[in-house]
């Protein structure tokens, strides 16, 4: 049941950033910047690993012969849900300062020509 909840929370999440992506007011500033990627990790991303984590506690039994001992199972889930938020949500907050596809530090003259470094503390809380 664990694995169900965290499909719901990771699923949620991703769903109220989609909220944002369909303002065009808000999507226009946001398109090309890793909000967007954190978006498709949380909704595509999120769900078949919660997903196929579910089928493997669920099938070990009847695959093994083995019972799939229910620590290890609870551990697992939240380690998975926690190790992916920590990755992914620092993502989300990177909107502001970095555009992704940025190959050549020359000054163009759209709003990502001027932020072709990534925030560090960010990109290492999100690596960590």
């Amino acid at each position: 049941m664990l694995y169900a909840y965290g499909f719901i929370g990771l699923f949620t999440i991703g769903g109220l950033t989609g909220l944002f992506l369909a303002a065009i007011g808000v999507d226009v500033h946001v398109t090309d910047t890793y909000f967007v990627i954190a978006h498709f990790h949380y909704i595509m991303v999120g769900g078949t690993i919660i997903g196929l984590s579910r089928w493997a506690s669920f099938w070990w039994p009847k695959i093994s012969g083995r019972r799939y001992p229910e620590g290890l199972a609870k551990l697992a889930a939240g380690i998975i849900f926690v190790g992916f938020n920590l990755t992914f949500f620092p993502n989300s907050f990177s909107v502001i300062s970095e555009c992704r596809g940025v190959i050549t530090h020359i000054r163009r003259s759209s709003r990502c020509s001027t932020c072709c470094h990534p925030p560090a503390p960010l990109f290492l809380a999100s690596a960590i």
